[in-house]
């Protein structure tokens, strides 16, 4: 909604999983299937080259169950991008070096560096683990594993944080695995699990405290795999309509004090796998108060590698738009 300070709609998200065959308005009305999506003019007509267009998409069979998108010049579309689905990946990491002979009378510590959601290097807090072998030790490198397993993984536990990190051992190496997070709209958004981890040997033996402390250096600290949020997740296209949507899709309002709030009829699959096409465009001076507004439409396919759809769209809307095929290539040649 317009306001005498503020522009309107900067942001519009579309969810389709088909392109219709219908061209104008009309017929997309009247038997379009739900979910599919068309590029038509924006007086209704079929699509033309160089024309303002509009994104249509049909939300469900009733007489107003067609959405759309603001009007499109392509004179003024400043940029396109279409990003393929890629899976959200956990951080894995891995510590080596258990092998040879165990350190007697030596505190084997191995910590996790959590980061508390807000990834910044200052908000963080250790979980520790830790083995102290004896003088006479009998421990072997196979027992010390399974001890330092089970003190992290009973740490994060006392620390809540079980759910988000495993420690397990793989033959001579104890392995970190940051566990993919389930969200709650609005108020638990799943993000990525950052930590690293931190190890150290450290003698006991020396007869004064001054000279105790002395380290080995026989622990390998190796990143295996990188974390990452993914692209079009369905995780990140439930939030998103949400934040998008807002109250659109609720039809009784979404906050009446929870957990007793009554549910949104939300679009997107939380599970699904999402293509995507932003388009990033502008409206010159509608009004005294706004010179020029900066504009988003997203549309989002729910289908993966196979990217039929996404294609398909993606050559109508070059078609309407005048943008290339290296401007604007297929998802599956490599954007």
């Amino acid at each position: 909604m317009a306001s005498i300070v503020s522009p309107k709609n900067v942001g519009k998200l579309i969810i389709a999983d088909a392109l219709a065959t219908e061209s104008t308005n009309s017929t997309f009305n009247a038997t379009a299937s739900v979910n599919e999506v068309a590029i038509i003019k924006a007086d209704g007509a079929a699509a033309e080259a160089g024309k303002p267009f509009k994104i249509i998409v049909k939300k469900d069979t009733s007489l107003t169950g067609v959405d759309f998108s603001d009007t499109i010049d392509p004179k003024q579309i400043d940029y396109v991008k279409a990003v393929a689905y890629e899976a959200e990946t956990p951080k894995i990491i891995t510590v080596s070096g258990f092998s040879g002979t165990v350190k007697a009378n030596a505190t084997y510590r191995v910590s996790i560096r959590k980061y508390d959601h807000i990834q910044s290097p200052e908000n963080f807090r250790h979980i520790h683990g830790f083995v102290v072998t004896k003088v006479g030790n009998t421990l072997t490198y196979s027992n010390i594993l399974t001890l330092l397993r089970d003190s992290l993984n009973a740490s994060l536990a006392k620390e809540n944080a079980s759910k988000e990190i495993v420690v397990s051992v793989s033959g001579t190496t104890l392995v970190f695995t940051g566990q993919v997070q389930g969200f709650y709209l609005g108020k638990g958004f799943g993000d990525v699990v950052d930590f690293d981890v931190e190890v150290s040997v450290k003698d006991n033996s020396p007869a004064t405290l001054a000279e105790a402390g002395t380290s080995y250096d026989i622990l390998t600290v190796t990143t295996t795999q990188s974390s990452s949020q993914g692209k079009g997740t369905g995780k990140q296209i439930a939030l998103a309509e949400y934040s998008l949507k807002g109250y659109e899709n609720g039809d009784y309002g979404r906050e009446v004090g929870f957990p007793n709030n009554f549910n949104v009829n939300y679009q997107a699959d939380k599970n699904g796998t999402y293509n995507t096409v932003i388009i990033g465009f502008h409206k010159d001076r509608e009004g005294v108060n706004v010179e020029r507004q900066f504009k988003e439409v997203s549309v989002v396919f729910n289908e993966d590698a196979v990217s039929t759809v996404t294609d398909a769209f993606l050559a109508d809307l070059r078609a309407v738009t005048g943008i290339s095929d290296t401007e604007l290539p297929d998802l599956e040649v490599g954007v």
